[in-house]
């Protein structure tokens, strides 16, 4: 998702830096067949998490000019199949795959199911490829009725679920109960989210780490976008309010000339951010979330029409 932001907002330096990366990551691609189904998935230590497959799909259909694409597009396709034979019939994932042919049955990840539905559906998107959002619906149809289920405060924060169904939606209608849902998951985020006295910051967690707050802040503008979309007005403008005090607080960990006149070894990492405000660490995924966060709350507030 980092991608699909940086590398318009970055131009050819940034196109290029994306497609180091990507041949990097693809070094760990490895084929296998699969109920007689040639694909290939991203391995490490002989195995192949839905996840990692997942977003390096998401990252290849990022690149959207025609002669990269060109270029990636097979993978990408391979991908795809491998993240199908993931899925059971009723759209349930299995997050874990082995070279040996096995699948870990009892690891149930969280975050990789959303994560291979966003990716199946941006690949259906960029291939015009019917069975990619088929399968993609399928996937977030099985974890709306799942976490439908669910008291409010047992329903995971799953951010990438929120993600999946916004982009799903945008190119045809999903059915009502997963926009329902979705809704739900964004109701769990706010009613756990820690506010500052003031009410101008929301984190999440005692520690008011970054990492946690961007991410809900990703699905929150999703479903801002969702609702709005939908006619929810009330309640679209009511997560809008959440998501930027939540923001608010991302950007108190953002690495500025502030900082590093303070510390001037900081200067290289202007622009960055910070795990909380009592740490100097710096990770590649605080950044990711974070300007992935901020320009979801821009696509928010253009289509709420809200003036900054």
């Amino acid at each position: 998702m980092f991608l699909r932001h940086a590398v318009p907002l970055g131009g050819e330096v940034s196109r290029h830096m994306a497609s180091r990366a990507l041949d990097y990551l693809l070094r760990y691609s490895e084929t296998v067949t699969i109920l007689g189904t040639a694909c290939s998935a991203i391995f490490q230590a002989g195995e192949a998490r839905l996840g990692g497959t997942a977003l390096a799909t998401v990252a290849l259909t990022a690149l959207t000019d025609g002669n990269a694409w060109l270029r990636y597009c097979p993978i990408a396709l391979e991908f795809g199949r491998y993240l199908m034979t993931q899925q059971s019939k009723d759209g349930r994932f299995f997050s874990l795959y082995r070279r040996d042919g096995t699948a870990d049955l009892a690891f149930d990840s969280l975050y990789y199911p959303g994560e291979a539905v966003l990716a199946l559906s941006l690949l259906g998107e960029k291939t015009g490829e019917r069975l990619y959002r088929e399968a993609a619906l399928n996937g977030a149809t099985y974890l709306a009725r799942k976490y439908a289920t669910l008291a409010t405060e047992l329903i995971p924060h799953d951010h990438w679920f929120l993600l999946a169904v916004e982009h799903l939606d945008s190119g045809e209608t999903v059915p009502r109960e997963i926009v329902r849902s979705a809704a739900r998951v964004a109701h769990a985020m706010i009613a756990s989210a820690f506010c500052t006295e003031n009410g101008r910051f929301v984190f999440w967690g005692e520690d008011a780490r970054l990492c946690p707050a961007a991410c809900r802040a990703e699905g929150l503008g999703a479903t801002v976008r969702l609702l709005h979309r939908w006619g929810f007005r009330r309640q679209a403008y009511e997560f809008h309010q959440w998501l930027e005090r939540t923001i608010s607080f991302c950007l108190t960990c953002q690495i500025t000339e502030e900082h590093w006149r303070l510390n001037p070894t900081w200067e290289m990492c202007d622009g960055s951010f910070v795990r909380d405000h009592a740490s100097s660490v710096i990770r590649m995924d605080y950044v990711q979330h974070a300007i992935n966060a901020i320009a979801g709350l821009l696509e928010a507030r253009q289509c709420l029409d809200v003036r900054i």
